[in-house]
């Protein structure tokens, strides 16, 4: 974000350009895209029109939250299969929770966003 000086020396800040992030709770959704991503850094945008930042599971055994993932840092699945997955492949079968940051100026084209 850039400060804009207006002509009597006064610092405004434009905010239009800038993202708002909510913290979203989600049921399982059954939906398969997103252990079909892989490694895909860019499915929260194809599915929710934004940037999950961080986003946490509940371990369906124990009824708790675990602690933070974030995306492309700490979220490498541990489980071996075919190919390489985030832990948001769990997504479909375990409740989850996100931080997702949507902006007005960054937005796909042809997507449903």
């Amino acid at each position: 974000m850039f400060p804009i000086i207006s002509s009597q020396g006064q610092h405004r800040t434009n905010a239009e350009s800038q993202a708002v992030c909510y913290e979203v709770i989600n049921s399982p959704n059954n939906d398969t895209i997103w252990s079909e991503a892989g490694l895909d850094m860019n499915i929260d945008w194809v599915t929710k029109c934004g940037n999950i930042v961080a986003y946490k599971l509940r371990w369906p055994t124990t009824g708790e939250w675990s602690d933070w993932f974030v995306v492309g840092v700490n979220d490498l699945s541990p489980v071996h299969t075919d190919k390489l997955t985030r832990m948001w492949s769990l997504f479909s079968d375990h409740y989850h929770l996100f931080i997702i940051c949507k902006s007005n100026r960054n937005k796909l084209s042809g997507n449903k966003c």
